[in-house]
């Protein structure tokens, strides 16, 4: 979905292995799309899984960034990217602190995944 907003996403999406898990991400967009607001789903790492047009419209007038796009990986984009308060209310007491407390939880839960480090 990130390529319909015209983003150039840096690495493709995983595609999980099992059909089951396809099958349930396919009904989880269907659902996700069906929902005004803008909805995004994200792995452990925030890791954009799927996104709603809702959430690429939010989205689809901040600038490029080699690395915290919202459409990539949602917690660089709320930390490092500079437009991120122009389109995130109370950005820093309302999303940077609380990320950055799910981020020390994720990194203690999950110590040795390497892309949380």
């Amino acid at each position: 979905m990130a390529y319909q907003a015209g983003w150039q996403r840096s690495q493709p999406r995983p595609v999980p292995e099992s059909l089951e898990a396809q099958a349930y991400l396919q009904d989880y967009a269907a659902l996700l799309e069906a929902v005004a607001f803008p909805s995004v789903v994200f792995d452990h790492r925030w890791d954009v899984v799927l996104s709603n047009a809702a959430f690429e419209t939010l989205f689809g007038g901040v600038g490029p960034h080699p690395t915290a796009m919202p459409g990539d990986n949602f917690l660089r984009f709320v930390l490092f990217h500079p437009d991120a308060a122009t389109v995130l209310g109370e950005h820093e007491s309302s999303w940077c602190l609380p990320m950055l407390a799910h981020f020390a939880a994720a990194v203690e839960r999950h110590g040795q995944d390497r892309g949380l480090q």
